[in-house]
Order: C-alpha cells, then structure tokens, then sequence
C-alpha cells in the first residue's frame, strides 16, 4: 500500500513538474510599444472663439507626435506610462484685412493612462503633464516665456487591433482626444495676451482680450506593442517567477 501511495505521488509529482512551464498562472504582465500620432491641434481660447472676426482652422496636418509606452497589465486591464514628443499648431484667420497667423509649440508629454483591451479593442483614459519645449505666436514671436514650463490635461483614446491581440507583438491604430485643463499662460506674461497674438482694435472692436489658453488635440494613433514578459506561478505551488514571451 505505501508502495502504490508513494508511486501515486512521484507521478504526481512528475506531472506537475513537466507541465509547470505551460501551466504558469499569470499574476501580470508587461509590455512596451512604440507610438506615433498625428491630427488636429489647436489653443482653445473662449475668449477669441467667441470673436465673430477669428476663426480656428483645424487644419489635420498641423500636430504630430512620437514615442513610447511601458505597460503594466492584470487581465485585460492595466496601466499604460507613456512619454511622447509632440508638436501642436493652430491657425487663425483674422476677418477685416488683418494677418493670418499660425501659432505652433512642442512639448514632452508624459502620461498614465487606465488601458483596458479586449475584444480585438482597447479603451485608455487618464492624466497628462506637458512640459513646454518652444513656442511661438500667432504673429511669429517667441511665445515660450510667456507660457508656463508645465501643463496638466487628460487624455481619451480607444481603437482596435490590426495585428495580434497580446503576447509576443500586436499593433493597434485608434482615435486619441486630449484637452489641456489648466491655463498654459503663466502670470507673468503681459496683460491681455494669448497664444493668437490677436490684441489688434479695429472698427469692430477689438480681437482677443487674454482669456485662457487651454491646448487640444483630435488625431489617429498608431502603436507597435511587444510582450515582454510576465509574472507567475506554477498550479502546483511553485515560486513566482518572471517568464519571458
């Protein structure tokens, strides 16, 4: 009997040993991708929006952006760390004779973003930081002084699968919004003025009167993702351990 109780429990034993590879239950996984975006940019301002003599031309060429994410998953779901150089522009047409002119700035983005993927699709939403580069405005002067070093915004993005779903190598494409909350004008810059440069009288009254600049961006995303590797442990109680894809 201790002979067929022992060779029960070597097999047993056998079994679990030979399968643990393939029987690893994940804890999380990790992945990291390769990002490019590009669309319609613009420096929302109330306060020239609602000026009948100005309009914003979203133009979908005039901002662009690259770089990569980190992601940290449980499941289908997880958080997405990503840091993006991105360039934004608007233009802005004035009525009345005035200049069109074509505000631009550049900025390191970081991000951490709720992403959730299932289904052949992903859903992602979070907070942003901007860290200002350059700026230039609508009038072609050099703006970046005049605007704050840092901006806080969220992001919105969800798209689909074209390639893979998870694991060794998956791309994605998908529709990314982001607006920027606080004002990227800082204090110091002198009174009245916005990223349009539009502080110009004329016969109907005067166009721009400071307000708050808030950045926004509507574009296509396009990522490349890599499985790295993942955290997990063996049915049969064994340690966790990192497995590689």
């Amino acid at each position: 009997m201790k002979k067929l109780q022992s060779l029960i429990m070597a097999a047993a034993l056998s079994v679990c040993i030979t399968t643990a590879l393939s029987a690893q239950k994940q804890i999380v996984w990790f992945d990291a991708g390769l990002r490019v975006m590009g669309g319609a940019g613009a420096m929302f301002n109330s306060s020239i929006a609602d000026n009948p003599l100005v309009d914003y031309d979203l133009a979908l060429t005039n901002s662009f952006g690259i770089g990569g994410r980190i992601g940290i998953n449980k499941a289908y779901s997880g958080l997405s760390l990503e840091a993006m150089y991105n360039q934004f522009g608007t233009t802005y047409e004035y009525d009345g004779g005035l200049t069109n002119g074509e505000a631009t700035w550049q900025s390191l983005d970081v991000y951490a973003l709720f992403r959730n993927a299932k289904n052949l699709g992903y859903f992602e939403i979070g907070p942003k930081v901007s860290f200002l580069e350059e700026a230039t405005d609508g009038r072609g002067g050099n703006a970046t002084p005049n605007y704050a070093s840092t901006n806080i915004g969220a992001a919105l993005g969800f798209g689909a699968y074209v390639l893979g779903t998870e694991g060794a190598f998956s791309a994605t494409l998908g529709l990314r919004f982001e607006y920027g909350i606080t004002n990227y004008v800082n204090e110091d810059a002198p009174e009245g003025y916005n990223l349009s440069g539009a502080i110009y009288t004329t016969d109907n009254g005067t166009i721009g009167d400071g307000g708050s600049d808030h950045p926004i961006f509507v574009g296509i995303v396009f990522e490349a993702n890599f499985g790295i590797g993942y955290v997990g442990v063996a049915q049969c109680g064994a340690r966790s351990k990192f497995m590689m894809f």
